[in-house]
Formats: structure tokens, sequence, C-alpha cells
């Protein structure tokens, strides 16, 4: 999946003439380190961390207390740095795939009872699984449950269907 589609691109991408002085393409925050040396031919790719301005998200919606969760165990160790440095707990649910398309939630991980949840999830494509935990926070006894997100893509109508939920 995602590492032969940025190999891909980084080969496309790498294709490109070089420019006088070369060409630069900066990258922000990889879901994996390796890829900028997927980069080939005077490309230079340059990674850059967002991770002081979702830290003033994340404060902002959660205020000075809060649980920093994640969508899944997946991100779940970049999530916990994250909360450490701000000084919260963090949470994040167990995850089934069912087939290519479906999940399905099976737990969360810590108490968010009564508790204001903001979720960090990197990519945000169709919601499905942003919305899925928003649900399972909320059904564990969240009171509240933000989400940030570095990058969003949002096909067609996932933004109004995200929004239209209410979960968030």
């Amino acid at each position: 999946g995602e590492v032969v589609t940025a190999k891909t691109r980084a080969r496309l991408l790498s294709s490109i003439p070089s420019a006088t002085f070369g060409n630069c393409l900066v990258l922000v925050d990889l879901h994996n380190a390796g890829l900028p040396h997927y980069f080939e031919d005077g490309i230079r790719p340059v990674h850059l961390y967002a991770k002081e301005l979702i830290k003033k998200l994340v404060r902002r919606f959660g205020g000075k207390s809060f649980v920093l969760a994640c969508t899944d165990a997946g991100r779940a160790k970049w999530v916990e740095s994250l909360a450490g440095e701000l000084g919260v707990g963090t949470a994040f649910v167990y995850k089934r795939r069912l087939d290519g398309e479906r999940t399905e939630i099976t737990g969360v991980s810590a108490t968010v009872n009564n508790q204001r949840v903001v979720i960090y999830d990197d990519m945000v494509r169709t919601g499905s699984s942003l919305l899925h935990a928003a649900q399972a926070y909320r059904d564990a006894g969240a009171k509240q449950v933000f989400a940030v997100a570095t990058h969003g893509i949002f096909p067609g109508d996932a933004f109004a269907r995200i929004t239209a939920t209410g979960l968030l």
C-alpha cells in the first residue's frame, strides 16, 4: 500500500527536470521517515515536522486537562511522545480489519470517562477510522471529542459527512 505508492510518487517527482540550482521538495510529517530516501537525481527532500503547531492546536482544543488519543495503535508511540511533552494521558483504540474497506473497534486502551479527548490522526482520508474512534471514545464516556490532523484529504463529501455526524 502506502510504501509502494510513496515510492512510485517519489520516482515520478524525481523525473522532473532539474532547475538551475536543483529541486527541493518539502515534505511535512511523514508517516514513515524513510520516504525521503526514495527520491533520486537531484531532488533534495526536506522533511519538516509540524509537532510544535500540533501541540498548540491540541492544547487549544483540550485545555489544561484532556486525553490525547489516536485512531489506532499504529500511531500510538508518536501520540504518546506528544502527550508526554504536553503532560497529559494517552489513549488509543483497538481496531480489527474486517476486509479491505471495513474495520471495527474492539476496545479503548485507557479510561476516558468524563474527559475531554483530542484525537490526533496524521492523515484523514474518508474519515471512517476517525469517526469509529470518536464513537468509541464517546461510548467509553468521553464528554467531548475533538480531532486534529496533519493531512486532510477529504475526497468527495467526506468533510461534510464527518461534520454531519456531530461526533467531533
